[in-house]
């Protein structure tokens, strides 16, 4: 995961790593896009345990109990300036516990809020208006926030025709999510399966699709397109699919 990545690369966790050996993992709730946030059962030299949550900060703070609304509108203000963030929430758990279910994750404190510039490159704003200039239309499909993918596109100067969220699409049957798709320019927050879905209903509808995607996330939609395109940075699943 590159912001995983990116977060133990930086100066503020290498001072914190030697705090880390007097932790145990006891076990993992993976990710995944459903609850969208991982949560891990550490118990520390005292035999105290704790459930560590972190993930996308709307899904997180929900799970919070007593959220300062200064917390609230720190993220509003990181989103709308573009900036990825992830939530982290903690809360103790019974001691001995050996494992960690979806239910678990509730009660929560909010530890915090990681902040992760993700600026676009800087070519991108002139590789799409060569793509305009062939008539080629541009819809961003993303995991992301909707505030944080339409700030990008203000940015590259992409028209903003509207944005829908992975949980507004579900809600749409394949002829309403062909006729969303000529009035959206970002759908986020959208699933591996939204994605590949979006995909196919625009080949039906509106001719053929060029999907570009670098993750594992990617893959049922650079599958489903006409053309996939992966870049050399990709993960070797997208590779494959693209």
């Amino acid at each position: 995961n590159p912001l995983d990545q990116a977060l133990w690369r930086s100066p503020a966790a290498a001072g914190e790593r030697a705090a880390l050996e007097g932790y145990t993992q006891v076990a993992v709730l993976p990710f995944d896009h459903e609850r969208r946030m991982i949560s891990v059962l550490v118990r520390d030299n005292n035999g105290r345990s704790s459930l560590v949550t972190k993930g996308a900060p709307e899904t997180v703070l929900d799970r919070c109990v007593d959220v300062p609304p200064e917390a609230r509108d720190a993220l509003a203000a990181e989103f709308a300036a573009g900036n990825r963030v992830v939530a982290v929430a903690t809360r103790p758990v019974a001691p001995g516990s050996q494992a960690v279910e979806p239910e678990d994750e509730r009660g929560l404190s909010l530890a915090g809020l990681l902040v992760f510039l993700d600026p676009p490159k800087a070519d991108a704003a002139t590789a799409l208006r060569r793509l305009s200039g062939l008539g080629i239309a541009v819809k961003v499909v993303t995991g992301d926030n909707a505030a944080v993918a339409a700030k990008v596109c203000r940015d590259l100067g992409l028209t903003d025709a509207g944005a829908m969220t992975g949980s507004e699409v579900d809600t749409l049957d394949d002829a309403q999510l062909a006729e969303a798709i000529t009035r959206t320019t970002v759908f986020a927050r959208v699933s591996p399966e939204a994605k590949a879905r979006i995909v196919h209903a625009q080949r039906r509808s509106h001719g053929g699709v060029a999907f570009l995607g670098d993750g594992v996330n990617d893959a049922l939609a650079l599958h489903a397109a006409d053309v996939g395109i992966s870049v050399d940075s990709a993960t070797d699943v997208a590779k494959d699919a693209a």
